[in-house]
């Protein structure tokens, strides 16, 4: 039922954005009543909040892969998780764009959120195994903080996707070369 109640959710943000993001809305796309919605979720904002950790665990999930593919290299690795990052970002914030804040009023960093946890250590042994093995947390909060503080600032602008994906890169490539993170390949050439 909470599936259910979550993919209404998303249908009704979609279709109506976020002034018509209502529990009612919800309920009546769910098809049940909105005292069953409520046997859930207790109000709008833990809607939304469910919402925000389902969308989180996918993309924990996309980057986690990035990290275990063997036929990239540790800067193809950057590259491409801020390229996907920014490009979510994007899209959720073209979607529910006026959630957002609302969102972030409710879903602050919890150092004992397990997930926040998991991002943490799996970046920061990307970290240790690729040239920062005495400065590996630093370097971890750096490439996360990095990369979500210019994610969201650019979701917020106006730009194509080429232009988008410009900022991923160059974000990529300024973190890399600040952090000393090389390829193999390129590594052993020096």
């Amino acid at each position: 039922m909470q599936a259910r109640i979550l993919q209404a959710a998303v249908r009704v943000l979609t279709e109506e954005g976020a002034l018509g993001f209502t529990t009612t809305a919800v309920a009546d796309e769910a098809g049940i009543s909105v005292g069953s919605l409520y046997q859930y979720f207790p109000n709008k904002h833990a809607l939304v909040i469910a919402l925000h950790h389902n969308a989180v665990e996918r993309g924990w999930e996309h980057v986690q892969a990035i990290f275990d593919d063997p036929a990239r290299g540790p800067r193809q690795k950057v590259a491409d998780i801020a390229a996907w990052f920014f490009a979510a970002e994007s899209e959720q914030s073209q979607r529910i764009g006026p959630l957002l804040d609302e969102i972030g009023a409710f879903v602050r960093h919890d150092p004992d959120d397990p997930i926040q946890e998991e991002v943490h250590r799996r970046f920061s042994k990307f970290a240790a195994a690729s040239g920062r093995p005495d400065d590996a947390s630093f370097a971890a909060d750096l490439l996360i903080t990095t990369l979500e503080a210019v994610g969201k600032a650019t979701a917020s602008r106006t730009l194509t996707q080429a232009e988008r994906q410009r900022w991923a890169r160059s974000t990529a490539t300024m973190l890399c070369d600040h952090l000393g993170i090389r390829d193999p390949a390129a590594a052993r050439r020096e």
